[in-house]
Formats: structure tokens, sequence, C-alpha cells
């Protein structure tokens, strides 16, 4: 693989580029609404669009239920090495049957272009709410970051790795409750070397895959604790504009610990984060619900402490001192 530092990113767009060939792909598949797919999927209306993809609310008559349906736009279609990411998904997500993962239902073609039909998740992913709340409660955090560690963890166990793990791919369903979305570019180990084109945005991507090295399950906790850094502070810990910048920080740049951008912030909360965030994979978390066992024990050790607190404190703590808590986006 060359050096990603010169060749694989895209400079403007401060985006590492995908597979090769995708420069001229038309952006979005245009279905008509009311049109049925396999006799069996009414489309009611485009809901989003990736890259090479366009994702459409459907009802599936059969069962009289809404799902999603995510197809592959013609010109990313025609690409050999993207139709089969595509298809890869449908099978990593096939094998995936767990509350905090999106559920895949079934797949199909139609006009030559091949779709997924996906359980849809009314809500927000967490990328949104970040940018509507600012930094999230720790409470909240801590949850979301247990449940996403929960669904990484079953994917691990039947061999997958998600690797492009970031707040866009986090849905909040209707309960609030996180899944896991877009496998995409989801591989198990022994693939990787089929397709060692890195897949993944500057902002978010592992030092060991700036590097070249092989996605891994220490890959996904590193994501994971990309995640958990932005809903702590409002922002990821590196963000400069150009991706040259963002690929050398993952490598080189230590992240600032969370609490001095937000010192509301437990010190424990830094340890977690620091060590998912470890340049080093084998200084990382080794398994996902090594992370999940973290944050529950630290969660339940600042419940009890606010629970055992003079009132005093406890109204310090929940911000009733002049201190909100700091639950807003961190001005640095």
């Amino acid at each position: 693989m060359g050096n990603p530092l010169s060749s694989a990113f895209d400079r403007k767009a401060a985006a590492i580029v995908g597979a090769p060939g995708t420069a001229g792909i038309r952006r979005h598949t245009e279905l008509a609404v009311d049109r049925v797919l396999d006799q069996r999927y009414r489309i009611l209306e485009p809901i989003g669009a990736g890259g090479s993809s366009q994702v459409y609310l459907a009802q599936d008559t059969a069962l009289g239920r809404e799902v999603a349906v995510k197809i592959l736009d013609p010109g990313a279609a025609a690409d050999v090495t993207l139709r089969r990411l595509f298809v890869k998904e449908a099978r990593a997500l096939a094998q995936l049957s767990h509350p905090n993962i999106v559920a895949v239902f079934d797949v199909g073609e139609v006009d030559g272009l091949p779709f997924i039909v996906m359980e849809y998740v009314p809500g927000t992913s967490l990328k949104q709410r970040i940018e509507r709340t600012g930094a999230l409660p720790v409470g909240d955090a801590i949850r979301f970051s247990d449940e996403i560690a929960a669904g990484l963890s079953f994917a691990h166990s039947r061999g997958i790795i998600h690797a492009d793990l970031k707040p866009s791919n986090i849905m909040l369903d209707k309960d609030d409750h996180a899944k896991i979305c877009d496998f995409g570019i989801a591989r198990t180990p022994q693939e990787d070397a089929d397709s060692p084109q890195l897949f993944a945005t500057a902002l978010y991507v592992a030092p060991e895959r700036v590097e070249g090295r092989p996605a891994s399950v220490a890959t996904d906790i590193y994501g994971l604790g990309l995640v958990l850094y932005e809903m702590l502070v409002g922002k990821p810990p590196f963000t400069s504009s150009n991706a040259a910048v963002l690929l050398r920080d993952h490598v080189v740049r230590p992240p600032v610990p969370p609490s001095h951008l937000r010192p509301s912030l437990p010190k424990e909360l830094d340890t977690i984060v620091l060590k998912a965030l470890a340049k080093d994979p084998g200084l990382r978390y080794q398994r996902a619900s090594e992370l999940g066992n973290a944050l529950q024990r630290l969660d339940h050790s600042e419940t009890a402490a606010a629970m055992t607190a003079p009132i005093a404190d406890r109204a310090r703590r929940d911000g009733g001192d002049g201190d909100d808590g700091g639950d807003q986006m961190m001005t640095v």
C-alpha cells in the first residue's frame, strides 16, 4: 500500500478517498415515489445519501412495516470494488442480530443495481445530536458508549470489524438507544488483505490504518474512543481542516484529556478515553466489553458518590452553584 499521507486523501475535502474510479459517480440514485421493488417494497421518500448510495424510506407491503432501502448508485455499481463492498455490507449485517446494531432484512437488485433492505430507525444520528446540543451529559455519553460497545462486542464475536466507527454511523432510536449502522466497509480480518485501500474519514481513522496496517478489534476500540471523546467535549480530538495534518495527528499527537476542555468531567473518564485512544493498538482495551465494563464501573461509582455526598456537594455536581455542568460545547 502506498503512503496514505501523500496519496490516500483529498486535501480540500479533508477526507480519505475511497476506491479508485469513483470520481464521476452520480451521487444519487433516483427512484420514483410509489415504485415497488421486488413486488414488495414501496418507495415512500428519500431519507439520506452517501458518496455512492441513496437511502429511501419504504413500506414493506408483505409485513406492513417501514424499512430503509439502501441502493447503490449506477456509477458505483459499475465499480467492482464498491459493488463487492456493498454486497459484503449486506452479508455482514445479516450475521448480526443485536439490539445495538441496525438489522438487515433482505437484499435484491433493481435496474441492475443492488439494494439492501434494513431496519428503519426513526430518530437521529449521534452526530446530529452533538451538532444540536454540543457535548452530551456524562450519563448519556457513558450509556451510549456502553451500548455501542455491546454491539461491537457482538460483531467482533462473529469475526466482523466495523472499521469506520464515527458519530454519523450511530443512530439513536425513538427510545434513545444507540444502534451501529453502515457496515459498508466492515471486513473480516482474513479478508482485509484483499481490500488494503484505506476507507475512512481523516477525522476518525485509527493510527494503524493511516500506516497501512490491517483493521482489527483494536481499530474499533479506537473508533469508540473517538466517539466517546466527541460526546464528552462536543468535537473530535483532532480537528484540523487539512487531511495530512489530521492523519499525522492520529499517528503522533497525544489527544488533550477531555477534562482539560470540560473541567467537570471525572479524571477517571480521562483514563478510560486515553486508553481507548492509545497510539499502539496493544495498549488499548483488547475487547469492546472491557471498555464497556470500565464505563459501567465508573458510572456506578459516580452514582454512588452522588448519592452519599452532602447536599451542598450534590448541588455543585448538578451545576447548582453557577456551574452549567459543562454540557455545552467548549471553545478552545
